[in-house]
């Protein structure tokens, strides 16, 4: 049998990815799709639904088997540079009725569908082609799931508990074997990420004493003075186009953060006088973010370079504001002098009075 090409949104797409093939058990002849936390296999008979690293409130959530004759058709829900899409696989009601649309929340929770990010959409659309393909070749109407069959399933916020409470005994079961490749690990990291900065200032231009924070399609730099946003690569010009922009930490009047969650990213923006700040709007604050020339975009995991960016701009921003003590004028010194040695000549002040308000005075000049 020819090995077949595997769907992949997270490896080069038509490359094959043996260690992950290895890990699950996936022959190299079946095709396969690899999203958020889960993946798709059809060999051209059934699909395999299976969810890594996600349990739900009663246990790990099973892998799902769905048989060609019962899948309908494939749904996909295209995601965007702020908001992850998911593939479905939709299988007849026994009722008749149509499914509804699933928004991606709700995909999360549900046992038919898997989540992918922006960079997976032309995979998970060649996966979905590859499998209505199948599905119009097939001689049959579709049939329903047998009686039998149990679809996992649970809320969204029983999914996103579960997935806390796995982080949390995760961490509890620890080895220190575990421990130490961890840290090697992080390490090895933290090495090849500073390799990596350094290569992207480089190509940059930007000054190795500025703080920088990387985010999708760009990145912030500020060197005590200015902020300076560039978007680079496809994404960013697609979003808001090429040039460089520079703002001067006095004209900033506010900086605002935005989190990111496991569905939508974060954004920073740089509130300038008489501009507007993103107002909150469940699913389209980031994306307007994403046209904004005052904001960058981030993931999850640039969270922390982003805060710390943050602190180091409303730092300065405070430092500006504070007033500047103002030395008394020299003639205001000197007419001071000439009343005491007045009143010292009037007999008004001692001698030692007379030169201790003479040093003081004196010290101010």
């Amino acid at each position: 049998m020819a090995k077949s090409k595997t769907v992949s949104g997270t490896d080069i797409q038509g490359s094959d990815d043996p260690k992950f093939r290895a890990k699950h058990s996936i022959p190299p002849e079946v095709h396969l799709f690899k999203g958020y936390r889960g993946f798709m296999t059809f060999d051209g008979a059934n699909v395999i639904i299976a969810r890594t690293n996600e349990k739900g409130p009663g246990g790990p959530m099973e892998p799902t088997v769905i048989p060609l004759e019962s899948i309908e058709s494939v749904q996909v829900k295209d995601a965007n540079i702020a908001v992850n899409g998911y593939v479905r696989i939709v299988t007849p009601s026994r009722d008749g009725s149509r499914p509804s649309d699933l928004s991606v929340g709700q995909a999360i929770a549900n046992g038919l569908c898997v989540i992918f990010s922006f960079g997976s959409r032309s995979a998970a659309n060649d996966f979905r082609d590859l499998i209505l393909s199948a599905v119009a070749a097939r001689p049959t109407a579709p049939l329903p799931l047998p009686d039998n069959m149990v679809v996992p399933s649970w809320t969204f916020s029983e999914a996103m508990d579960a997935v806390k409470a796995r982080n949390r005994g995760r961490e509890t079961a620890v080895t220190e074997r575990l421990d130490l490749r961890r840290i090697e690990s992080e390490n090895r990291r933290k090495s090849d990420s500073i390799a990596e900065m350094s290569e992207y200032r480089r190509k940059y231009d930007i000054p190795a004493d500025s703080i920088v924070a990387v985010g999708v399609g760009g990145y912030c730099a500020f060197d005590g003075r200015f902020v300076t946003l560039q978007n680079v690569g496809i994404l960013g010009r697609l979003t808001i186009g090429k040039g460089v922009k520079r703002i001067a930490v006095g004209a900033i009047t506010a900086v605002q953060i935005k989190p990111a969650g496991p569905i939508v990213n974060g954004f920073i923006q740089f509130t300038l006088p008489g501009g507007i700040e993103m107002k909150s709007s469940f699913m389209s604050q980031t994306s307007d973010a994403a046209g904004d020339e005052n904001s960058m975009i981030f993931v999850k995991s640039h969270e922390p370079a982003f805060l710390a960016f943050r602190d180091a701009v409303e730092d300065a921003i405070v430092a500006r504001s504070r007033p500047t003590p103002i030395a008394p004028a020299e003639d205001d010194v000197m007419t001071s002098l000439a009343k005491l040695g007045q009143l010292k000549e009037h007999g008004i002040l001692t001698q030692e009075e007379f030169d201790t308000k003479k040093a003081e005075l004196l010290g101010r000049i």
